[in-house]
């Protein structure tokens, strides 16, 4: 979509209209009586559909597929399960969680007799994770969510894995005591896609919380080195490598993240002085209190 809004209006109620003129001419030539090609059209009514807010019309197409393919298909292809998860999001979009979960239930039956390694199952088990999180059920969602993200990851696919997802779950593990739950993710989530600054800087706090000889050597693009190359202003992960730095003396290497940092407050700088400090290398860190007040020299 761009970002216009009422260009957008006025193209997708063109293909609405288009599409029911095709409808309508596939109907008068099929008798009634569609075939499987033509719900490839019938989808694409429902998208438009869905993305004007019809969702009443968008459910009413979506169910005219659903019979169509099964009644050409059968219940258990692939194709009907992908309109149960269709419908499926639309219930859940209009917070009728119990119909959504319905859906996807039968979705993932379907996906399941494919075998796990098969990517639509795994998506099925997100989309079941999400209702059960709707509905306040942590213990399934954990279930159907842990499971999905162990085949996404074990197959190489953890960037088809929904951001939203993974954001809600790593949450609720970090605020509710579930540390092993939130280190399994976030050694999941590194270096896909999908990653976002905490999973970097959170991973690097948990390999730190091990004794130094069992923490384990992380491939670079798994590492906060990597993320600060991607967002060296994100201040989450300019503090971990303070934590770091200060430790071992590293006024070269911190000197380096703050001067590609552009945007960070002046806090970092308080900190990261502060940290060399209290670490012993007082002598070493007055470059950093320079650099902060040359960013900030209204805090001389």
């Amino acid at each position: 979509m761009s970002n216009n809004p009422e260009h957008d209006k006025e193209v997708y109620d063109r293909a609405i209209d288009y599409m029911n003129k095709a409808q309508k001419i596939y109907e008068s030539v099929y008798f009634g009586h569609l075939p499987p090609q033509v719900t490839v059209t019938l989808n694409n009514l429902a998208l438009c559909n869905r993305r004007l807010g019809n969702h009443e019309e968008a459910r009413k197409v979506y169910k005219r597929i659903l019979a169509i393919r099964i009644d050409t298909l059968g219940e258990n292809h692939t194709n009907v399960a992908m309109v149960y998860r269709n419908l499926g999001t639309l219930e859940y979009a209009d917070n009728k969680i119990d119909l959504a979960l319905d859906y996807y239930e039968k979705s993932l039956k379907i996906f399941e007799a494919f075998g796990e390694e098969h990517l639509e199952t795994a998506l099925s088990l997100e989309n079941m994770a999400l209702v059960k999180i709707a509905l306040e059920n942590w213990d399934e969602a954990h279930y159907y969510f842990n499971k999905a993200g162990e085949i996404l990851h074990r197959t190489g696919r953890m960037n088809h894995s929904l951001p939203s997802i993974n954001a809600v779950m790593a949450d609720h593990y970090l605020t509710n005591d579930r540390e092993p739950d939130a280190y399994k993710l976030f050694q999941r989530l590194v270096g896909t896609s999908i990653a976002q600054p905490r999973d970097y800087a959170a991973l690097e706090y948990f390999d730190r919380q091990l004794p130094e000889n069992e923490r384990p050597t992380r491939p670079y693009e798994h590492t906060t080195e990597y993320a600060l190359e991607k967002w060296p202003d994100n201040e989450m992960l300019l503090r971990n490598k303070i934590v770091s730095l200060s430790e071992s003396g590293d006024i070269d290497k911190m000197m380096e993240y703050l001067n590609k940092a552009k945007s960070c407050s002046v806090d970092v700088y308080l900190s990261a002085y502060s940290s060399f400090v209290e670490k012993g290398h007082i002598a070493i860190a007055m470059p950093i209190l320079k650099e902060g007040l040359e960013h900030y020299p209204q805090n001389q």
